[in-house]
């Protein structure tokens, strides 16, 4: 059959040729180009199809558009059409970016300070959304920017198969796209949101494509790129390149291409760090390790809990000191490096994965024990392993799919047909039921009224609430809030230490039982308004070390009832169901 026909390369069968042979002889030497290959790499001479014929490249191709528009479709499709539907992680680094659109929001907000500056949103960051929100909402662009992002993953996803299997471009890439979607469901890999860490796993793959193509003028646009928008993995990427120019070094004794242009631009990376980071004054410095584990806001049920209750958790699925994968894809992942061994296919993963993978390990593991030098150790490990994950993922599938067509001929050609077929089935497997979860989610239409009713407020407005409550109120209104949960991060000592009383104060506002108590808590603010909602009376407790304080209010409560539960009439600004927007004091528009 022509569809498998393993050829010479020169592309005709040589005389005694079995039709019974590998469709990829990916160990075939070849010359390798001094920008293409990777280093101690290489793949068959064969034809750019390595021997599939037309219709089956091109089913494989467009199989690889349809799994691409599926995901971006399934994993962004809710949230691009219900505003509503948003990560939660937008309360901290979205909302503020309405100000590019309107410098009268959010004036002299606490959480601006923290959550807008140079630690926390690099120059990149910023410089994007300065230059997109003017022309659309905020909310809504953030998550056409994650939509570009996951598109520019699964591109680079695909480079990277079709590079390393250039004798099949089509196939590897085609399982390549398909492994990191799936990957997409097990990780916090890329959030449907444009943050700062969505831009982590397509710049470590544009990296690591760059280390394995010997694109190397790549190289140091990622390390630039992370700069300016994730400079946490820059260790990761920096030191993964070290690694594979080293090797390049010692095989070839001289210094490896565009060594230059890459010491040029690290140095670039390395300023833009320095100088472009830094805390304000009065939200530092940061926490130490010591005092972490003094901190119960970081242990057992904390808002920002460090070490899981288990050590499985505490070394693996913990999102800021775990690895970041669970056992069970760790142990896959050693099974597709068994596989691809045992099939004598080991230069299908590359030194750069190799490389990568465990220069993201070291990070990790160096992390946690000096906390909290290089941030949160998961930052480290999580976007490597990833990268690794895919390469060796397709690397097995590719080397089963080759003995396959070399033991059987016929079957390997309908595997082949199978794969262009299963694989965007794959794709919908993976993302549907999260995305039918997100869509059926039934919407809060009296909070949603709320949110309307209060962005028609003075654009000076402080609204206190409970502080879960009051998560969406910033992001949903463009008002400022006295404090919210998301925003109540603690390893900034001196922010931190400005928010205790206000979590406090509007703990005693959402559980007052009178109405004195609730203008008594709140007026040293100068807050305007008072949003409550069914939500908070299901609530028991909060989190340590407010969680005594939540109790005592809420056994109170039961007892001698809660006001905000029926308010006085004369306060009531605006009411849908159960959900009110009361008046404080002189209300909206007025100044304490």
């Amino acid at each position: 059959m022509h569809h498998i026909a393993a050829l010479s390369p020169a592309g005709h069968r040589t005389p005694g040729q079995s039709d019974r042979v590998a469709l990829f002889d990916v160990c075939a030497p070849r010359a390798v180009a001094p920008n293409v290959g990777g280093p101690g790499f290489v793949t068959t001479s064969l034809p750019p199809q390595g021997g599939l014929s037309l219709n089956m490249a091109r089913a494989m191709r467009i199989s690889a558009w349809v799994c691409g528009a599926l995901a971006v479709l399934l994993w962004m499709g809710p949230s691009l059409l219900r505003p509503d539907i948003s990560n939660g992680d937008a309360t901290q680094h979205v909302y503020w970016l309405y100000r590019y659109a309107d410098r009268l929001l959010f004036p002299n907000d606490l959480s601006i300070e923290y959550f807008a500056s140079d630690s926390v949103a690099p120059w990149g960051y910023r410089a994007l959304y300065a230059m997109l929100v003017p022309f659309g909402d905020a909310l809504f662009v953030a998550k056409l920017v994650a939509a570009a992002l996951l598109a520019w993953t699964l591109v680079l996803a695909w480079r990277l198969g079709a590079q390393i299997v250039e004798s099949a471009r089509p196939v590897a890439g085609l399982v390549a796209v398909t492994a990191i979607v799936v990957l997409l469901t097990r990780s916090d890999l890329l959030p449907a949101m444009g943050f700062q860490r969505t831009f982590a796993l397509p710049l470590t793959l544009l990296c690591l494509w760059a280390l394995v193509a010997r694109r190397y003028v790549w190289v140091g646009v990622s390390w630039v790129a992370a700069a300016l928008f994730y400079p946490v993995i820059i260790p990761v990427l920096g030191l993964t390149a070290a690694v594979v120019f080293l090797g390049d070094l010692l095989r070839e004794r001289r210094m490896p291409p565009l060594w230059q242009w890459n010491a040029l631009l690290g140095v670039a990376a390395i300023a833009i760090v320095v100088f472009g980071s830094g805390t304000p004054e009065g939200i530092g410095p940061m926490v130490t390790y010591e005092q972490a584990l003094a901190m119960p806001e970081f242990g057992a049920g904390g808002r920002q809990t460090l070490f899981g209750t288990s050590w499985i958790d505490s070394w693996f699925f913990q999102g800021r000191m775990g690895l970041g994968w669970s056992p069970k894809i760790v142990l896959a992942m050693a099974a597709a490096v068994a596989v691809t061994f045992a099939l004598r296919r080991r230069k299908l993963i590359p030194p750069a994965a190799w490389a990568l993978a465990a220069v993201g390990v070291v990070l990790w593991f160096v992390s946690r024990l000096i906390l909290f030098t290089l941030y949160l150790p998961n930052r480290h490990s999580r976007m490597a392993l990833a990268a690794f994950a895919m390469v060796v993922f397709m690397a097995a599938a590719f080397a089963v799919l080759q003995a396959v067509s070399a033991r059987w001929p016929k079957g390997g050609a309908r595997a082949f047909w199978g794969l262009a077929f299963l694989a965007p089935l794959v794709v919908v497997g993976a993302l549907l039921p999260t995305a039918l979860a997100a869509w059926q989610r039934p919407v809060d239409r009296d909070m949603e009224r709320a949110y309307q009713f209060i962005a028609t407020l003075p654009k000076d407005t402080l609204v206190a609430a409970h502080p879960d409550l009051a998560d969406f109120v910033p992001l949903r209104s463009q008002r400022s809030v006295l404090v919210s949960t998301e925003v109540s991060i603690a390893f900034m000592q001196g922010y931190y230490r400005r928010l205790v009383p206000r979590i406090e104060a509007s703990l005693r506002a959402a559980y007052a039982s009178s109405w004195d108590e609730v203008e008594s808590a709140l007026d040293p603010y100068h807050v305007n308004v008072m949003l409550t909602a069914p939500r908070v009376w299901t609530e028991t407790t909060y989190y340590p070390p407010f969680d005594k304080l939540a109790r005592g209010l809420i056994e109170r409560g039961k007892l001698e009832g809660f006001v905000l539960q029926n308010p006085p009439p004369d306060r009531i600004l605006f009411r849908s169901g159960d959900v009110y927007v009361l008046r404080v004091g002189a209300g909206p528009g007025s100044h304490g």
